[in-house]
């Protein structure tokens, strides 16, 4: 299991809603919460990089 947090939106998902933007670091913050509640030990949480949280 590896939780990354680079997604970003390519070819046609620019223009389908639910998936046309990155991630808020709100979202990938409920996205690793939600991992470690689930007691998933056995993996790799990507690190949200400083540039994408905003102010």
């Amino acid at each position: 299991m590896a939780l990354m947090s680079q997604y970003f939106p390519a070819h046609l998902a620019g223009a389908t809603p639910g998936i046309d933007r990155p991630l808020t670091a709100e979202e990938y913050d409920a996205a690793v919460e939600a991992l470690e509640e689930a007691g998933l030990e056995s993996g790799w949480v990507q690190e949200l990089e400083q540039e994408r949280r905003p102010v």
